[in-house]
């Protein structure tokens, strides 16, 4: 016979589920099940955070749906304080502070008055250097510094024999037992009878400020000369040497570059240029209608490439002034014409054009230094 079992049904308690995501396996202790077409909690409605600048690791037990948007994060703000004219830098709160300190260029040489037919134009002014500190710890800074902008040399005027330019002058930031110099560039020589005339020197960051050119001699840079150095083209923040008469300025990386020179009977040289700082000062033509040597720029190791030279009996061109970067050169004049005026900031001024007969040139004057001091 056969015997049929009916089992009895057992009661099973049914409960919400309460599983938690999080980053390992843990056996629970709850004795309710959970039915098969229950909803699982995974997601949340919380906007996600905003990106932050560094990775952290998260504490949430549900998750974004994965068509969330982050927010952006807030960016650094870089303060910038421009001075043009001398002032003083109040400190603003931040961690890094950095300074941009550029001196001033120096005037180009005035040209030689006629009489002879030889006569020589001015040589072209040398540009001040650039100081780059990086960027320093805002706690090492005091909380206010005294700025001084230097201003330009003012062109020589015309003359028997034709005035040097005025030197450039220097750019400081100091306070609190903190110092930092930009110098100047030195002037451009004056035109004279029948001799070659010189550009002035660039200026220097490390110890100087850019000498007058003598003669047919081109100014000295201002700054020691390193180990195995010479009078020339310049590396690091050594100012370079203005071009001899005859000669283009020299060329250099953050010191100034020198002015063009100028000879008896041609055109005036081109003035040096720099990688990192201001353009100099091209030479003003000599008479017998030579035009004038352009001006140097900036971003550049090749003289040239400034105001333009004027051609004969026509002015220098003005240097381009760049608030963001550093100015190029004043180009030199033509015969019987003023030198361009350096771009600002810190570039040198075109030599004045020599005159046949009668009144030569003035000199172009050198552009202002400037300051740029940022904070983060």
């Amino acid at each position: 016979m056969a015997i049929h079992v009916t089992p009895i049904p057992s009661t099973i308690e049914l409960g919400a589920p309460a599983l938690t995501l999080t980053t390992a396996n843990a056996a629970g202790d709850s004795d309710k099940a959970i039915a098969s077409n229950s909803n699982l909690l995974a997601f949340d409605a919380v906007s996600p955070s905003a990106v932050a600048a560094s990775a952290v690791v998260g504490t949430a037990t549900v998750a974004s749906r994965r068509d969330h948007v982050h927010t952006p994060g807030v960016a650094a703000v870089v303060d910038l304080q421009r001075f043009t004219s001398s002032g003083t830098w109040t400190k603003p709160a931040c961690a890094l502070v950095r300074m941009e300190i550029i001196g001033a260029g120096g005037g180009g040489g005035g040209g030689q008055d006629g009489g002879a037919f030889s006569e020589t134009g001015g040589g072209g002014g040398g540009s001040g250097c650039v100081v780059d500190t990086g960027w320093l710890d805002a706690d090492e800074i005091a909380s206010s510094l005294t700025v001084t902008v230097g201003t330009g040399g003012a062109g020589g005027g015309n003359g028997t024999p034709g005035a040097v330019g005025a030197v450039g002058i220097d750019s400081l930031v100091a306070g609190g037992g903190f110092s930092r110099t930009a110098y100047g560039g030195g002037g451009g020589q004056g035109g004279a009878a029948s001799s070659a005339e010189a550009g002035g020197g660039g200026g220097a960051g490390g110890s100087s400020v850019g000498l007058v050119g003598a003669g047919s001699a081109g100014g000295n840079g201002g700054g020691p000369l390193g180990s195995g150095e010479s009078q020339g083209d310049a590396t690091g923040l050594r100012g370079a040497s203005g071009g001899a008469g005859g000669s283009p300025g020299n060329n250099s990386v953050y010191g100034g570059a020198g002015g063009g020179g100028s000879d008896a009977s041609a055109a005036g040289e081109a003035g040096g240029s720099s990688l990192f700082g201001p353009g100099a000062g091209g030479g003003g033509g000599s008479a017998n209608d030579q035009a004038g040597g352009a001006g140097g720029t900036f971003n550049s190791f090749t003289a040239g490439g400034g105001g333009a030279g004027g051609a004969a009996n026509n002015p220098g061109v003005a240097g381009e002034a760049r608030p963001e970067s550093c100015g190029s050169g004043g180009g030199g004049g033509g015969t019987v014409n003023t030198g361009g005026a350096g771009g600002a900031p810190g570039a040198g001024g075109g030599g004045g054009g020599a005159a046949d007969n009668g009144t030569a040139g003035d000199g172009g004057a050198g552009a202002r230094g400037e300051v740029r001091i940022f904070s983060l």
